[in-house]
């Protein structure tokens, strides 16, 4: 009965060890999404507090995480790679602005998210379009 069980558990980490050879070294989807969530909310919310809007830095951090989110992803995690910075940049705003610059109001909040999201779009698309042809190249 033991040598069954032996058996079994010996076969499920070969087989563990082929899936992971085959989907290769990096980071898999929950590291895809905390590690790039974890950035983002940081540095949106340093240059939030010092500048009291996002720009360039917050552009350029957002360029960094997809870039790097879909060289360090698993072939696999590369669709978390693609999707996971522009919601965690929507995530960050929403948290960060009412602690900075903006205020509880829900119209005055608005405005704040709308006019940062328009500032960070360039840096959004052309990270999303990198993101997304890495998950679709061969």
């Amino acid at each position: 009965m033991s040598s069954q069980f032996g058996s079994q558990v010996t076969s499920l980490k070969a087989r563990a060890d082929a899936q992971r050879a085959t989907l290769g070294r990096g980071l898999t989807a929950p590291g895809i999404a905390a590690l790039p969530s974890a950035l983002l909310f940081l540095l949106m919310g340093i240059e939030i507090l010092i500048r009291d809007h996002v720009g360039l830095f917050s552009g350029l951090a957002i360029l960094l995480v997809n870039g790097g989110g879909s060289w360090l992803a698993r072939r696999d995690a590369r669709r978390a790679a693609a999707i996971t910075p522009p919601l965690a940049t929507l995530i960050s705003l929403l948290i960060w602005l009412p602690i900075g610059p903006s205020t509880l109001s829900p119209s005055r909040l608005a405005i704040d998210l709308l006019s940062a999201l328009a500032s960070l779009a360039p840096y959004l698309l052309i990270g999303a379009a990198f993101s997304w042809f890495r998950v679709y190249r061969k």
